[in-house]
């Protein structure tokens, strides 16, 4: 009797043990797959855990880590089209959440002083607050359609 209940133990381990280890990768591998591939995490943002994990993840599946890229080598025509495509998300602003509305403003906040930073234009969007960062943003908006970035749409800037 006991032998026969080694032995039923011994079979339903080796019939359980891959699928619990194939869970335990699926559960955690695919997201940090699918958010490598698309780049929507940076390493910045992961947590130490998260980025133990996924460099486990990657040496166990043999990949190698996608560098990424810098806000430096961000061309500027992408970072104008941010700005364009945010401009537009925030004229339709009304219909949404507020959750969505101050991610949509954290964006172009961000892309402004990105923008800022690699034409040289001093910007102080960090420090400011309510209506002084609305203002702010307009001026930061002239100073840079007065550098050649159409910011209302597709069309071409001034020369």
């Amino acid at each position: 009797m006991l032998r026969a209940l080694l032995i039923l133990a011994a079979v339903s381990a080796l019939a359980t043990l891959p699928c619990l280890i194939a869970l335990m990768l699926s559960v955690g591998w695919p997201r940090f797959r699918f958010l490598r591939r698309r780049r929507v995490v940076s390493d910045a943002t992961l947590s130490r855990r998260d980025r133990r994990r996924l460099a486990k993840l990657d040496k166990c599946f043999g990949t190698e880590p996608v560098p990424q890229l810098s806000t430096d080598t961000v061309p500027i025509e992408k970072v104008a089209a941010d700005l364009r495509r945010l401009r537009r998300q925030r004229a339709g602003i009304a219909q949404r959440s507020p959750i969505w509305r101050a991610a949509v403003e954290d964006a172009y906040d961000d892309r402004l002083c990105l923008a800022c930073k690699r034409l040289g234009i001093t910007e102080h969007l960090g420090q400011l607050t309510g209506v002084d960062r609305e203002i702010e943003r307009v001026r930061l908006e002239g100073e840079l359609q007065a550098a050649g970035i159409a910011l209302n749409g597709y069309e071409a800037a001034a020369p």
